[in-house]
């Protein structure tokens, strides 16, 4: 595997030193059940299988980058107040946000939300103890991340996508005070992982090419996108999974 410095290279866009190879960079969700022969709601509540599904993924693809996580944008969500459905016995579906089940709307007083503790609130903390247990397994140089949703997906997720979308158009200063919400979410949840032993990687799908404009991107993606991601000095950023 590269070191963490060879990760870092990559991440400055640094030219590869000669005979270099390209790194091996996935990112596995929902298929880390998969090594385990079990299903994704069950590993996906359980940090002791999450942290064993991340060791067997370290052991059959000897990658050069880890992600803890598995239904990777509901977790923030989750703890927030949304409900996700779960699947029972040998069904494989993926845990999924109860269609319809968004907890904010345009005149929510966000000032008075309470913040998740990733510590004790919904599944947070899942995946933090697995993440302790995956850094405690591989030692401090194996290149592990922590995945965080975007602000412009947990937006999408608390709000529903096309009340969102709309209230970026209607209502642009309501749509930033949740974008607002969602980074303050977000930069807790990162910093917990952080003191757990890994860096970062935020995952932010709703913010894609086919979504947004160039112009609706930088005013309402990258600037809360900055602010997410400065809970490591090391993260890095994904628009699609």
């Amino acid at each position: 595997m590269a070191t963490k410095d060879e990760v870092r290279r990559v991440l400055r866009c640094e030219p590869a030193p000669p005979g270099g190879r390209p790194l091996f960079l996935p990112a596995v969700y929902e298929h880390k059940a998969f090594f385990l022969d079990d299903t994704p709601s069950h590993v996906s509540r359980d940090a002791d299988l999450l942290a064993r599904a991340v060791l067997a993924e370290y052991a059959a693809l000897q990658p050069d980058a880890l992600t803890i996580g598995l239904d990777v944008y509901n977790l923030e969500a989750e703890a927030a107040g949304c409900l996700v459905t779960f699947y029972e016995g040998d069904d494989t579906s993926i845990p999924g946000i109860r269609p319809g089940d968004h907890v904010v709307n345009q005149s929510t007083d966000f000032a008075s939300r309470p913040i998740p503790n990733p510590l004790r609130d919904g599944r947070m903390p899942v995946n933090i103890e697995a993440t302790r247990r995956v850094v405690a397994e591989l030692g401090g140089d194996v290149w592990i991340r922590g995945a965080l949703s975007g602000p412009f997906s947990l937006a999408v997720s608390l709000m529903g996508a096309e009340e969102f979308f709309l209230c970026c158009w209607d209502s642009p200063d309501a749509s930033k005070r949740l974008l607002e919400y969602c980074t303050a979410i977000i930069k807790e949840f990162g910093a917990a992982y952080v003191d757990a032993g890994a860096e970062v990687i935020l995952f932010d799908s709703q913010a894609s090419p086919d979504l947004l404009s160039p112009k609706m991107y930088r005013e309402y993606v990258l600037p809360f996108t900055r602010r997410s991601s400065s809970t490591s000095s090391s993260s890095a950023c994904a628009t699609c999974r």
